[in-house]
């Protein structure tokens, strides 16, 4: 049964109540479209095949990347890099209700971000909000119109860097870095261990005997056994003890920032910290190592991922072939 009421704002507020079936209320400012609204919903409840779209059409983009930045991100290691994507999302989407999100919105964003912005960027801002969407139809009782979530193409990919110091940038960056940071920059060339992973290290989960490293801190969340060359047990063997068991005592953004002053200070272009994993994972390959001995090392999880995060010198493999 529907009814029609007058608000004292002057709407017109149409509400259908059918047996079995959850109540539907909308506001209109015409009584014609409530009218003409009330019986489209209470044919399709006496049919049983209607919707509730309200929860989508009262929320935003906004509302639900917010609310995945409150309830969901904190639990993820990658917390910190998310905060900015999410500022990014509400600022140029957050306005837009869910029920209104369409496939054009987001062509739209990815085409103007591109222009701003590197691909994979653009990749990792629409996978947070495909995260979020998802949390919302799944966990929050949301439901969207056509019960699914709104799809774009994605931006392809730029070719991987292949950028790899020479001898002499490593002997730059190891002359303008202080003591702790010159052991960290060649145990990272060691071992291919990500920035965060190094960071995380502590000096319980060295085991000298066996020659390996306990790593907890990865990315996808699975901790590994990394085994250690002899020179890289030196290295470790060299590291002052710090308090509180850290093996080079610097969170993440520090180890960035003077990896950077060493670079500009050397005269060193375009290189990065993540570079020295490349240079670490070319050098295991170039030492004979095969592809699952080096994801092992690297934890890699796929194949395809180690391919991109390898440069082999042609210089070195004509070594091989005689």
């Amino acid at each position: 049964m529907a009814t029609i009421r007058k608000r004292p704002t002057g709407k017109y507020e149409a509400q259908v109540r059918i047996r079995g079936c959850r109540a539907r209320t909308k506001s209109f400012r015409r009584k014609q479209d409530a009218e003409r609204w009330a019986r489209h919903i209470e044919d399709k409840m006496t049919r049983s095949v209607v919707v509730d779209y309200s929860l989508a059409e009262r929320f935003t983009v906004a509302d639900i990347v917010q609310r995945y930045a409150t309830e969901i991100l904190p639990s993820k290691r990658s917390c910190r890099q998310e905060s900015s994507r999410v500022r990014e999302l509400t600022r140029r989407l957050g306005y837009i209700s869910l029920a209104r999100l369409s496939s054009l919105d987001l062509s739209q964003y990815r085409d103007e971000r591109l222009k701003q912005v590197a691909a994979q960027t653009v990749i990792h801002e629409l996978g947070l909000l495909n995260r979020a969407l998802k949390s919302a139809t799944l966990d929050w009782g949301i439901v969207l119109p056509n019960g699914s979530i709104p799809g774009v193409r994605k931006p392809e990919r730029s070719r991987g860097r292949d950028r790899r110091p020479s001898g002499d940038e490593l002997e730059k960056l190891l002359d303008r870095s202080d003591p702790v940071m010159c052991i960290l920059i060649q145990f990272a060339i060691e071992t291919g261990m990500r920035r965060g992973e190094l960071a995380g290290l502590v000096r319980s989960d060295v085991c000298y005997s066996k020659r390996t490293i306990l790593v907890r801190h990865t990315k996808n969340g699975e901790t590994r056994f990394v085994p250690l060359s002899t020179k890289a047990v030196s290295l470790l063997k060299n590291l002052p003890i710090s308090l509180g068991g850290s093996l080079f005592a610097m969170p993440p953004h520090r180890i960035s920032r003077m990896f950077l002053k060493a670079c500009r200070s050397g005269g060193i272009s375009d290189l990065r910290f993540h570079d020295l994993r490349h240079e670490a994972c070319s050098r295991l390959f170039e030492k004979g190592l095969n592809p699952m001995e080096v994801s092992a090392i690297s934890g890699h999880k796929t194949l395809q991922m180690l391919k991109r995060y390898t440069h082999l010198r042609a210089e070195d493999l004509v070594k091989k072939l005689g």
